[in-house]
């Protein structure tokens, strides 16, 4: 092997290495930045599933005082109770 295709090889071999090493840090960053913006995203829904767990609760407890207003209501009506009319 001559001189000069020891150098044609080398170089083809640096070449390669170096193309291979930029992609491999291409897809490095790349994933990188994937997970930081899932992350992100997982931190936004888990911040919305407790907004509205906790909507859910008002809501429960907005229908149990309705309940309870209506049943005071419908005993007051059965013992012939009712609203005056204002005039």
């Amino acid at each position: 092997m001559t001189d000069q295709k020891k150098k044609r090889v080398f170089s083809a071999c640096l070449a390669g290495g170096v193309m291979l090493t930029f992609i491999l840090l291409s897809v490095l960053v790349y994933q990188v930045v994937g997970i930081f913006l899932r992350k992100k995203q997982i931190e936004f829904l888990d911040a919305e599933i407790t907004r509205l767990e906790q909507e859910i609760k008002d809501t429960e407890n907005e229908i149990e005082a309705w309940g309870l207003d209506w049943i005071i209501e419908q005993r007051a009506r059965e013992l012939g109770l009712h609203y005056e009319k204002e005039d």
